[in-house]
């Protein structure tokens, strides 16, 4: 008794069927015809709007290697080349081996001022600071000066004294730097560089003081993420004083890349931090432009035991992405 109401069941569901095709054959035709009057070819028409889609989509470029490049003739223990933008590795050897990094340290150092201090703020220099060993502005005991300056001498002469000047300032006391290096491991440890650890504003402490070629590198971006500190590693040579003007300390950039003067010179050089102790070897961090690009080069404990090597070494790795990278593009 059900099978007739079954079958009109059937019979309607085909009847709609057919009027659904019958309509989409029809706007089908129209639009055919459409496209035709108007001189639009329907072969093309979807490849053509797709390729608006693609060309309406943002680009983006990123620095690759040539899959055929030599390993750069660099000779350090620990090597690292990385895109400054979106923190690639380009090339590495050792990068996260934990190693004492001299005074690369004064980067940390230079990024806990600008959080910390005052640039304007006139310190008097204490007696210790002109006592500490190695490299110095030669500050003198009871000199007033402005932090900003101090920062200066830190960068650009790698001033040890001016470490501990900036550190005592700080905590406003003579001789009492843990404040202020506490504030420097509370920096990187915001930052997630966990092997990064100081123990001295200068990087004195070799046997304590470590971070890895991969932080450096990642240290070196915030740095020159930061106007005032890119402004001052970039420069090749100044003179800072004393509030009186009485003092007045020549500097000039350790870094020989930027130094014009220099067979190390290389024009699209941006600086950072050179560094050397016993333990450490010549080390160097710098950057370097290629068009719009950022290059981060890291370069720690060189074979060549020289003053000069670290630049020498770092000269190299650049000049060797110069001709063993290149621009790709993808899309969004």
């Amino acid at each position: 008794m059900y099978e007739p109401v079954r079958r009109n069941h059937i019979s309607s569901s085909r009847k709609k069927k057919a009027r659904f095709l019958t309509v989409f054959l029809t706007i089908a035709v129209l639009l055919l015809l459409r496209q035709l009057s108007e001189g639009i070819d329907p072969v093309t028409v979807s490849g053509a709007h797709s390729s608006k889609l693609t060309a309406d989509l943002p680009t983006h470029q990123y620095i690759t290697v040539s899959p055929t490049a030599p390993a750069p003739p660099v000779y350090a223990k620990n090597i690292l080349l990385l895109d400054a933008e979106n923190g690639d590795v380009l090339y590495g050897q050792k990068i996260d081996d934990p190693i004492p990094v001299a005074s690369t340290t004064k980067m940390v150092t230079a990024l806990t001022v600008v959080r910390k201090m005052k640039l304007d703020t006139i310190t008097t220099v204490s007696k210790r600071p002109p006592t500490v060993q190695g490299s110095k502005i030669n500050l003198r005991a009871g000199e007033k000066i402005s932090v900003g300056d101090l920062l200066k001498g830190l960068l650009i002469n790698s001033g040890n004294d001016a470490a501990f000047a900036l550190a005592e300032a700080y905590s406003g006391k003579e001789g009492e730097y843990q404040p202020f290096i506490d504030e420097m491991n509370a920096y990187v440890r915001e930052h997630n560089l966990p092997t990064s650890k100081f123990f001295d504003p200068a990087g004195l402490d070799d046997e304590r003081g470590r971070s890895t070629a991969r932080e450096l590198a990642h240290i070196a971006r915030l740095v020159l993420a930061d106007s005032t500190l890119r402004s001052i590693i970039m420069t090749p040579q100044t003179a800072i004083a004393s509030t009186d003007g009485a003092i007045v300390h020549e500097l000039k950039n350790t870094n020989r890349l930027i130094q014009s003067d220099t067979i190390y010179y290389l024009p699209n050089a941006l600086g950072v931090k050179t560094g050397f102790t016993h333990e450490a070897g010549h080390c160097l961090v710098a950057a370097y432009t290629m068009g719009d690009k950022t290059l981060i080069g890291v370069v720690m404990n060189t074979a060549e035991y020289t003053t000069t090597a670290s630049a020498s070494e770092m000269r190299k790795l650049f000049l060797w992405a110069e001709k063993h990278t290149s621009l790709r593009q993808y899309r969004y």
